[in-house]
């Protein structure tokens, strides 16, 4: 039976270079191939399909009743999935039970079921299909079971009346607006085995007021936390390098936030309208701000810049920008206030740095933190005269015996640690620029496992 066409419409905008996908549910093209033969069966409001050795779950009487139960077997053999847009639209159902048989749960299954309340996700199911949950306004917890190594995309999008969902540890991808508009989501633990979170994933999830991003994801993605205006804090791991488009966009409630040393690029309006901000400390690993960063940041008062190369979009930190161009980044065209004011804060940099450069030429306020920036990181260079020698491992030698005659401190400190990184400054960091000197190694920092 072919599938029938919805008015929804998947939009594609191209804004600024960058792909922005605005997801609804999507036209369902149907193409022709060869299908393992089967019996349709009805029993009460249930439609199968029994093959030889199985039996999915194909349709739903739409005046069916509250409760469903779904039989483990049918004509002898075991039902292992739930297909394809099988409950869809079934509004009048408040609780289904799902046997232990079930190993799939097909795309759309349970799409608008706006009275579902209480369903059973048996530990058998390996696969949820995308827009699965989409619109189950009524479900208030969900546990996933452990089988489970990927939230699909608009999985459970819309799902407003959803106050807490357990995710296992077998999850390592969480994709594209998969918990979207979960409005009643006051938290969320996303486990360590999670290694991306896709675009829109949390997007208007209003209630939260923290969430942890495990150390394992390297990005955080366009517009991912955005609007969430009940988020207070947020932890970034030192695995992220990029913080996308939009990415903490309208989170008002947000009063700080930690980048970590290892981010290296800011897109377009991360912060924007996060009104609660009233400082951001930008690490020297960070090469480039994009356009519209901190527009609408009313509350900000200091920004401090540490890369004295960092590259900075004019319209970054200019809190003045136009609301048309904030609304151009939107990919679903939400209007921006027109009144969002000028920045009247302080950027804090180094002297001859381009955030000097950038404050002079939009008339901001300027304050020098150091009149050059600190040396960088050289591995073994102790005594920073920009290279590593003998002469090193004897500065090492002389800290470790004397600390107070022979002190280390910033830059010097980091870079003499090159024995087991991370462990202190010991005789054995000075051991390894001597093996390196003598050529036993052939760089630095060293790492030696523990037998």
């Amino acid at each position: 039976m072919f599938k029938k066409l919805t008015a929804f419409v998947m939009a594609l905008c191209v804004i600024g270079g960058t792909a922005l996908y605005a997801p609804e549910k999507p036209l369902n093209i149907i193409t022709a191939s060869a299908e393992e033969e089967y019996t349709e069966v009805t029993e009460s409001s249930l439609t199968f399909h029994v093959y030889a050795d199985h039996a999915e779950v194909s349709n739903c009487n739409m005046d069916t009743e509250r409760e469903i139960i779904i039989p483990a077997e049918i004509n002898g053999v075991p039902v292992t999935s739930i297909g394809a847009e099988t409950f869809e639209f079934c509004r009048n159902i408040t609780s289904i039970s799902i046997p232990d048989s079930v190993t799939d749960i097909g795309n759309d299954a349970f799409y608008e079921c706006v009275n579902l309340t209480s369903i059973n996700i048996p530990e058998s199911v390996t696969n949820i299909g995308t827009y699965a949950f989409h619109g189950c306004t009524g479900l208030t917890s969900i546990i996933i079971p452990d089988g489970i190594t990927n939230i699909g995309e608009c999985t459970f999008y819309n799902c407003s009346g959803l106050t807490s969902i357990s995710i296992p540890d077998s999850v390592t991808s969480i994709e594209i607006s998969a918990f979207r508009d979960c409005k009643s989501l006051t938290s969320i633990s996303i486990p360590d085995s999670v290694t991306s979170i896709g675009n829109w994933a949390f997007r208007d999830c209003n209630s939260l007021i923290s969430i942890n991003i495990p150390d394992r994801v390297t990005s955080i993605e366009d517009w991912v936390f955005s609007d969430c205006t009940g988020l207070t804090s947020i932890s970034i791991p030192d695995s992220v390098t990029s913080i996308g488009n939009s990415a903490f966009s309208g989170c008002e409630n947000l009063t700080s936030i930690n980048i970590p040393d290892s981010v290296t690029s800011i897109g377009k309006f991360a912060f924007s309208f996060c009104t609660g901000l009233t400082s951001i400390n930008i690490p020297d690993s960070v090469t480039s701000i994009g356009e519209g960063a901190f527009v609408g940041c009313k509350s900000l008062t200091e920004i401090t810049i540490l890369n004295p190369e960092c590259e900075i979009y004019d319209a970054s930190l200019t809190i003045s920008t136009t609301s048309e161009s904030v609304e151009s980044a939107d990919p679903t065209n939400q209007t921006f206030p027109t009144e969002i004011g000028e920045f009247d804060g302080t950027i804090h940099g180094y002297a001859n740095s381009t955030a000097q450069a950038y404050a002079e030429k939009y008339g901001y306020k300027f304050a020098v933190i150091g009149d050059e920036a600190p040396a960088e990181y050289l591995a073994g260079d102790a005594n920073l005269d920009g290279k590593t020698s003998i002469s090193d491992a004897v500065r090492i030698l002389q800290y470790v015996s004397n600390k107070e005659k022979y002190n280390l401190s910033g830059q010097a400190l980091e870079n003499a640690d090159v024995y087991n990184k991370g462990d202190g400054i010991t005789g054995m960091d000075a051991a390894s620029i001597q093996r390196l000197d003598a050529g036993v190694i052939d760089s630095l920092p060293e790492s030696v496992m523990e037998k």
